[in-house]
């Protein structure tokens, strides 16, 4: 959604006549009032025009969320690379993963699946990985290589990093792996 289409959607929504119409009241409040009736009326207008604009930048900012998970949503929907997840497969390309770098102390586990809440027909898939990791380069060359090599739409939330007693890195990390249900798949 553009600026424009903000100001579109604003407007249809009477926001604009609002502010319009109190800013108008209130001056002519204050032209026929004395001035301290004029100065309070000043205030209350001013009060209700920041009320609106807080109200216009909170629906400003659900609608760049739900832009946001749309674009997610086409993403998944358009990647050429999607395909249904399968646990025992991305198990499989863990393991690949975690041999091809040297992996320490690998761990893994799938959550239940769950329907996303911003979208129903959107499955997400939660994994939970932990490893031993030489330096910071590690996690990213892991989540690289994973997206690479799944062929799933994934997203990493809550990476950490924290040196551990040996002079390494304690890792981990839960990524989302989202597929499309049956009904709106291609």
């Amino acid at each position: 959604m553009t600026r424009t289409d903000s100001w579109k959607t604003a407007r249809r929504h009477g926001l604009l006549s609002a502010i319009t119409l109190t800013l108008c009241s209130a001056f002519l409040f204050y032209s026929n009032q004395d001035e301290k009736q004029a100065a309070q009326a000043h205030r209350q207008a001013t009060q209700k025009l920041t009320l609106l604009k807080q109200n216009q930048q909170q629906a400003m900012a659900e609608a760049n969320e739900r832009e946001t998970l749309q674009t997610q949503y086409d993403n998944i929907r358009n990647n050429p690379r999607w395909m249904p997840f399968n646990p025992a497969s991305f198990a499989e390309n863990l393991h690949k993963i975690q041999q091809t770098l040297a992996l320490q102390d690998f761990k893994y586990e799938f959550q239940p699946a769950a329907a996303d809440s911003a979208s129903p027909s959107l499955i997400r898939h939660t994994i939970k990985i932990e490893f031993h990791a030489r330096h910071e380069g590690e996690l990213l060359r892991f989540l690289t290589d994973l997206e690479q090599i799944s062929g799933s739409f994934l997203v990493a939330r809550h990476c950490s990093l924290k040196r551990s007693t040996d002079a390494g890195l304690a890792s981990a990390c839960q990524i989302d792996s989202y597929e499309l249900t049956e009904a709106t798949s291609r």
